[in-house]
């Protein structure tokens, strides 16, 4: 850091404090005397563990300095931390620098999700054939696999120890949710849930919840159920609206979903165990919510109204539903990297 007075010139001597702001990490040798040339210098700053943007700051006499950092998962080259949809193709993305990475060229991938070690992704593919199915593939796009051909299962979401995946079949009206190994064994889905559908599993593995279907329009409930199939309960009433997306706190004292009703849809959370919902957000257009990993931030997309063929942006909202963010101006399903 360069210290100076308010005519530019070099101070000596004088004390300058450094301390991590974001990331985690550590400084060694967080004190430091300006040198005759005006430079004070910190000791090794050494960053956390987690991909990302990291920040340290230099403070002397009531002013400061901030040095931002990016720590890379395996390669500085592109280290992406979240995932989104747009035109049916799925994109990568590294939030804090906003790059951004096309991984699919189809026009017909969908719903993308992290393996819990980031090392992977699933998500859904259509074609005319077999209507949708499960693929997987690397962060950056490579080494795709087709997990199942003609079931039809999409909304993929991976269980905590990465080796089970709850997905679904149908959609508004009537549906199941099945459990499918990652690796191919040669057998099919186990099936956990009828008129069922958008599983999510609990950060301990231990349930999964999920929308109950009515086979009408609205009139559905969000509901959980343990992994192995027992234990269902209802974790809201069944009303008018209808429900979309569950997503659970990093802590699993929380769920989030979109509730539309009356033809507003915003976004609400509740106790996995039931009571009352907290609502969010107030824009009548809130839809696919994902919760960050720190537990800090809900990523979700907002239907843009007139719009041609139906075109979402993503916008950030905090935990408690304040502080509004509009960082992508196209796109659906997003996805945080755990």
């Amino acid at each position: 850091m360069l210290v100076s007075d308010s005519y530019g010139n070099a101070v000596s001597g004088a004390t300058v404090q450094f301390s991590i702001i974001s990331g985690g990490g550590s400084i060694g040798g967080d004190i430091a005397v300006s040198d005759a040339g005006g430079i004070a210098t910190s000791g090794l700053w050494t960053l956390g563990a987690s991909p990302g943007a990291q920040q340290a700051k230099a403070q002397a006499a009531g002013e400061s300095v901030t040095f931002t950092a990016l720590a890379c998962y395996r390669s500085c080259r592109f280290s992406p931390n979240f995932l989104f949809v747009r035109d049916g193709n799925i994109f990568a993305m590294q939030l804090e620098t906003r790059k951004t990475v096309q991984l699919t060229f189809d026009g017909l991938s969908h719903d993308p999700a992290w393996s819990p070690d980031g090392d992977r992704i699933a998500f859904a593919r259509y074609d005319a054939k077999n209507g949708y199915d499960i693929y997987l593939m690397n962060p950056d796009g490579s080494g795709v696999v087709r997990r199942t051909v003609g079931t039809k299962f999409h909304s993929p979401a991976w269980s905590p120890d990465g080796k089970t995946l709850a997905v679904t079949t149908g959609f508004v009206y009537s549906g199941e949710i099945q459990l499918l190994s990652v690796v191919d064994t040669g057998g099919g889905g186990i099936h956990l849930a009828d008129m069922a559908t958008a599983p999510a599993w609990s950060p301990d593995g231990k349930q999964i919840a999920f929308v109950s279907l009515s086979g009408d329009d609205g009139y559905h409930a969000l509901h959980v159920i343990n992994a192995d199939g027992s234990g269902i309960s209802a974790v809201t009433v069944r009303d008018e609206g209808s429900i979309g997306r569950p997503s659970w706190s990093p802590d699993g004292k929380r769920i989030v979903f979109t509730k539309c009703i009356a033809g507003g849809c915003d976004l609400y959370s509740v106790s996995p165990k039931g009571g009352a919902l907290t609502q969010l957000t107030q824009l009548g257009n809130a839809f696919s919510p994902a919760w960050s990993p720190d537990g800090t931030r809900i990523a979700f997309a907002r239907f843009i109204s007139g719009s041609t063929g139906g075109q979402y942006s993503l916008t950030i909202v905090t935990a408690e539903g304040a502080a509004l963010v509009d960082f992508l101006a196209a796109g659906y399903s997003p996805a945080w990297r755990p």
